[in-house]
């Protein structure tokens, strides 16, 4: 059959004319372009007839399709020529008109440019060892135009890539053992969209970024750095749900400040995303700080500090990665409660100190690494009493010791009740090259009453009974009458820990309890029948005074009101004694014959 001219037009052509058409223009090359038009006729009538041949634009090549499969293409090409039929399908029953629009673009007609191969990138595992699904890179110091080239998969078929900042190019993949696995990055057109991959929802106050296995909401730039948001607000479990659900703060903790120091501030944040893509999204929150002078100095001067979090998810992976840098002592938490309801945690590590622990499967404790078999240890989580980290107790994931005792490399709570598939938290150390100076610090996993914790009672001198105490991060004040009819809780503070409790004789109400986040204690007062107020403690003489605990006890007499602590003050070590009179601001030191100082 010989091609018509440009616009030519024939009244007629059969179905298998048609067909020997559209293979010759395909004979023409192998990038040969084009789509198929319905003008008036029955689209039905159509649909009943043979296969045609429809081209992969995607893939260079011919597959076969029904004629219901031809649609029109909206892509834009370059069009020299093209021809109008009449036509008329065979077995219709009477002739419909049927008007076929046939737009051809070659290569050997037109200026369209061919796709061309840029570079081909190979994998081979020459070990015998499957690797699972994961994003691996290769190293690419050529050109492209990332906006028209696109990756061919081991498959065949186009695949999602990414191009990272120092310029490697990521893709996602498994690889059998023994197998090898190449992909071809191609010039000539726009990537497609091929999957979901990870996903950055923008909300108030975090960017939430999702895969299909996980999530984490990683926190906005806050213009209130007195209470700097911690770099996480909430992680998401396998079946959805986020915890924690309420904002999460950063914390200095400064142990063994000197107490006249001014403690650690933040001073500025930032967030900024190192990556973002398909296949994998790195953002990093800074932290600029004016650092506490601890009490040795040598250890921790004064002056400008930093801490630094990069955050990374990957498409397909249920961890999510974290690296930090700082130069300052900092602290933030995670309530991973809610969703997950843990009874138990397992570990890997080298031996524990008693069965509390960690135990072995048969219930013995778990022995030295070279008296058993590997094996996880496993630990009761109770919540009658909060985990305290030390050398006797629990103590953080190990980053790299190969003794670790009471924790391991790894940790992994749970629900032992749950179902097969219910939610599973874990932790596991990352890269122990990348540690510098990481002996004393890390991450672990702590538990304690999600209830009443830390509950102080006194009563007063007309037979009411009055009672402070912890819940979660709140502190709550509540009054019985002499009868023990409760009143109504009050809410007194958030953030404070260690609270002590005191009523005088006229019927006032003290508490002081240790703030955390600003390394200062804070006293809550309120006389008889008015409102609580809430302020710093204060002393004179903050340059001669180290407190060595977060801890502070009260007493009264009269209208005197005494606070003990432990410490260093002026020389003298052990507990230390202050006191002042309920209408002053400031406590003295009673071993320094009224001579003051202020607990900033």
């Amino acid at each position: 059959m010989t091609l018509p001219g440009a616009g030519q037009s024939v009244s007629t052509l059969s179905w298998s004319q048609i067909t020997a058409l559209v293979r010759r223009c395909l004979a023409r090359g192998s990038h040969s372009r084009f789509s198929f038009g319905l003008g008036n006729g029955n689209l039905a009538d159509l649909r009943s007839h043979s296969p045609g041949v429809h081209h992969d634009l995607s893939l260079g090549r011919k597959e076969q399709k029904t004629a219901k499969e031809f649609k029109p293409r909206n892509r834009q090409y370059s069009l020299p020529f093209s021809w109008s039929y009449s036509v008329t399908p065979p077995g219709a029953g009477n002739l419909l008109p049927l008007f076929l629009s046939i737009v051809i673009s070659s290569l050997e007609n037109s200026n369209a440019r061919a796709d061309e191969l840029i570079q081909t990138f190979t994998i081979e595992e020459r070990f015998g060892v499957s690797h699972p699904d994961q994003i691996i890179d290769f190293d690419f110091s050529g050109q492209a135009d990332w906006a028209n080239s696109y990756m061919i998969g081991p498959a065949g078929n186009e695949v999602t890539y990414q191009v990272l900042q120092g310029g490697k190019i990521v893709v996602r993949t498994d690889l059998a053992g023994n197998a090898s696995k190449s992909w071809k990055l191609m010039s000539g057109r726009p990537p497609g969209v091929i999957g979901e991959g990870v996903q950055i929802v923008e909300s108030e106050g975090y960017f939430e970024i999702t895969n299909d296995r996980t999530g984490v909401r990683v926190t906005k730039v806050s213009a209130d750095l007195r209470f700097p948001p911690a770099p996480v607000q909430g992680i998401r479990y396998r079946d959805g749900t986020w915890t924690p659900t309420g904002p999460n703060y950063l914390s200095f903790p400064g142990p063994n400040l000197c107490y006249g120091e001014k403690p650690t501030t933040a001073k500025s944040m930032a967030v900024r995303f190192l990556e973002r893509g398909p296949l994998k999204t790195v953002v990093e929150v800074s932290y600029q700080t004016d650092r506490a002078k601890a009490c040795y100095e040598s250890i921790s001067p004064r002056g400008d500090g930093y801490y630094k979090c990069v955050i990374e998810m990957q498409a397909g992976q249920p961890s999510i990665l974290f690296e930090e840098d700082t130069d300052t002592d900092v602290k933030w938490s995670l309530d991973v409660f809610r969703g997950l309801a843990p009874t138990h945690g397992r570990y890997r590590g080298h031996h524990s100190t008693a069965k509390e622990y960690g135990y072995e499967p048969d219930g013995r404790q778990y022995r030295a690494g070279h008296e058993r078999a590997g094996m996880d240890a496993t630990v009761d989580l109770q919540f009658d009493k909060p985990t305290r980290f030390s050398w006797g107790e629990r103590w953080m994931m190990s980053v790299w010791d190969p003794w670790a005792f009471n924790t391991g490399w790894y940790w992994q709570i749970f629900d032992t009740n749950a179902a097969v598939n219910g939610n599973l938290f874990g932790i596991f150390a990352g890269k122990p090259s990348r540690a510098l100076g990481a002996s004393a610090s890390g991450v672990g996993i702590a538990n304690g009453p999600l209830g009443v914790t830390d509950l102080v009672t006194q009563t007063d001198a007309t037979g009411n009974l009055h009672a402070v105490w912890q819940s979660a991060s709140d502190l709550w004040y509540l009054k019985f009458d002499s009868t023990l009819a409760p009143g109504t809780p009050d809410k007194v503070a958030s953030g404070l820990q260690n609270p002590d409790l005191l009523v005088s004789e006229d019927g006032r109400v003290s508490i002081m309890a240790y703030d955390s986040v600003r390394s200062q204690f804070c006293k809550i007062e309120k006389s008889k029948d008015g409102p609580f107020t809430t302020a710093q403690l204060m002393v004179d003489q903050p340059d001669k005074l180290r407190v060595l605990d977060s801890f502070l006890y009260q007493a009264s007499s009269g209208t005197n009101h005494f606070l003990f602590c432990l410490g260093e003050f002026n020389g003298k070590k052990g507990g230390l004694l202050f006191s002042r009179t309920f209408d002053q601001p400031q406590f003295a030191s009673r071993d320094q014959g009224g001579s003051g100082l202020t607990c900033k």
